[in-house]
Order: C-alpha cells, then sequence, then structure tokens
C-alpha cells in the first residue's frame, strides 16, 4: 500500500510539473549613445541567458558579440524557427514594463515628436497585448529630457508557459516541418 502511495504521488508530481506554467522573463536595456545592449533571459530562478553586446550604427547597424547560427531559407524554414513560433502562440504575457527616456538638448521639437511617436506606438503594443492576454499587468514610462541628449530603452516582460505547451509545440512544429519540407 505504502509503495502505491508513494508511485502515484510521484506521478501526480511529475503532472503537475509537465501542466503547471512556469514564469520566465526577458530584460532588456539599450543605451544609444554608449551603443551597449544587455539582456537576460531567467526561467523560474535560473539564469539562462545573461549577454552584453556593443552596437553601432556607423556602416549600418553592426552587432558584435552575437552569433546566429542558423541558415535562413525561405523555402526551407529551420525547426527551431517553426518551433518558436508555435511556442509564442501559446505563451501568455503576465507582466510588462517598458521604459524610455529620449533627449535632445538643441532641438525640442525632435524630443517631443520621438517621444509622442513612442508613445503611440507603445499604446498599440499595449492593446495587442491586452487583446491576447486579458490579466496582464502592464506599466510604461516615457519621458522626454529637454535639457541632455539621452536614449534609453528599457524592457522587462514575464511570460508564463506549461511545460506540456512546449511540448504540443514542438510536435505541431515538427509536423509543419515535415509538410513543408515534403512539399520543397
Amino acid at each position: 500500500m505504502k509503495a502505491i502511495l508513494i508511485v502515484f504521488g510521484v506521478l501526480l508530481l511529475i503532472l503537475a510539473i509537465i501542466v503547471f506554467p512556469f514564469r520566465a522573463r526577458f530584460q532588456g536595456h539599450f543605451n544609444l549613445f554608449s551603443g551597449i545592449c544587455i539582456y537576460s533571459i531567467k526561467i523560474v530562478f535560473i539564469k539562462l541567458l545573461v549577454g552584453r553586446c556593443k552596437v553601432s550604427f556607423a556602416d549600418g547597424l553592426k552587432i558584435e558579440n552575437m552569433v546566429n547560427n542558423m541558415p535562413k531559407d525561405p523555402k526551407h524554414p529551420h525547426l527551431m524557427d517553426m518551433f518558436a513560433s508555435q511556442v509564442l502562440k501559446r505563451i501568455e504575457i503576465s507582466k510588462f514594463d517598458f521604459y524610455f527616456t529620449f533627449g535632445e538638448s538643441e532641438n525640442a521639437s525632435t524630443t517631443a515628436l520621438v517621444c509622442g511617436s513612442i508613445k503611440i506606438l507603445s499604446a498599440m503594443l499595449i492593446s495587442y497585448i491586452l487583446n491576447n492576454n486579458k490579466n496582464a499587468d502592464i506599466f510604461q514610462d516615457i519621458n522626454p529630457s529637454y535639457t541632455s541628449n539621452e536614449f534609453e530603452l528599457t524592457m522587462q516582460v514575464s511570460v508564463k508557459l506549461s511545460l506540456l505547451d512546449v511540448l504540443l509545440s514542438f510536435i505541431s512544429a515538427k509536423k509543419e516541418y515535415k509538410k513543408v519540407n515534403l512539399r520543397g
């Protein structure tokens, strides 16, 4: 009897881990004038990815210290791209924080136009998030700075996703991948 209870408890625990949603958090910060981008991805209490990269706009957009090994072929998309799109459909955003500071000390009208445009874009993004996630907690702070040259952007996004959603996403991405590769 004791062994049956232990097996039942372990199976119940495994089922709870698979079905219960866990939280993930993405944080990013970008400063235009120093050209530094800092990012991190944390799931539950484990930091999966923490990085820092240098961004320059001298000869177009150049990002150093970032590697992308996935081939991009429009006829044959990569399995990980399909998996990511399936996972994004199942993610529930629980918290979204957006901080933006912009300033140009010589031209106040540019500062006002940029901050107003960002306010409009953030309102569109927030309405999209709230349409798909009714219980999302959203905070935005857009600050114009008329006295100094500044450009800072900080975002923090907390999402909920269960392991069952991840498994179902992988299965549907694998089916879609096979279907696309059989046609091509």
